[in-house]
């Protein structure tokens, strides 16, 4: 399971997240904007705007609250990780579910919902070409996390094959499996056209040192030496 970020939580204070609540008109516009997120129009002409020209819930917003009732924030999170999946296997040709389908996938094993290690090596190669929000590009918050980990060199990672792609990723895969990661940033729904605020400006000479050094512990020292220009 992930970890929260309370600041990104649309729970405000004296809010309740028993299994009895009804989810807040705060939460239902939480909901609207992480669906028009990850299915752009096709969320809006199914379900159009969460809130009324009256500035109330719509009436298919309020079909969701009443249908969403006693589902939590955490698993919430984990109806939202099963969609991106979805939409990841499916190559984003996945059109919005009704809310009985959601409230499934909210209550199920959030563990069946985590991209496997080959699906993470292929969704952060894919984020650089891809346009959008961070939640479109990155399609899970774990690949962003991994994305933002400290060393985490994507020049290397954009160049390497899988097989090596997936041995350089391992040890931060598995620790944020172990730990937990944070849930997306407010402004992951934001579109962008560059790689954003979130990742690190490349460095080419480190990318070229980190590639050579990943190939060297490989045993193959002379591709390393030619990298670094140690031709002899």
């Amino acid at each position: 399971m992930s970890c929260s970020n309370s600041e990104n939580s649309p729970n405000k204070a004296g809010e309740s997240e028993s299994s009895t609540d009804v989810l807040s008109d705060t939460w239902i516009a939480h909901i609207w904007r992480r669906m028009v997120g990850l299915y752009g129009h096709k969320w809006g002409s199914q379900y159009g705007r969460a809130i009324s020209e009256n500035k109330q819930l719509s009436g298919l917003a309020r079909d969701w609250q009443r249908g969403l009732t006693g589902v939590t924030a955490e698993q919430l999170k984990v109806g939202f990780a099963a969609l991106e999946k979805a939409i990841f296997a499916e190559s984003g040709e996945s059109w919005p579910p009704a809310w009985p389908e959601f409230r499934k996938l909210c209550l199920s094993s959030g563990r069946d919902n985590i991209p496997t290690i080959d699906e993470v090596v292929s969704m952060l190669v894919m984020a650089k070409s891809r346009q959008g929000s961070l939640a479109v590009r990155y399609r899970h918050p774990l690949v962003l996390a991994i994305a933002q980990a400290d060393g985490m060199d994507m020049l290397f990672l954009h160049s390497a094959k899988t097989p090596e792609a997936r041995a350089y990723i391992r040890p931060v895969y598995e620790k944020l499996l172990g730990a937990g990661w944070a849930d997306w940033p407010e402004h992951a729904y934001e579109n962008t056209k560059g790689v954003g605020r979130d990742l690190p400006v490349p460095d080419k000479e480190l990318g070229r040192k980190a590639f050579s050094g990943f190939r060297a512990s490989l045993g193959m020292k002379q591709i390393a030496d030619k990298l670094q220009g140690n031709d002899g």
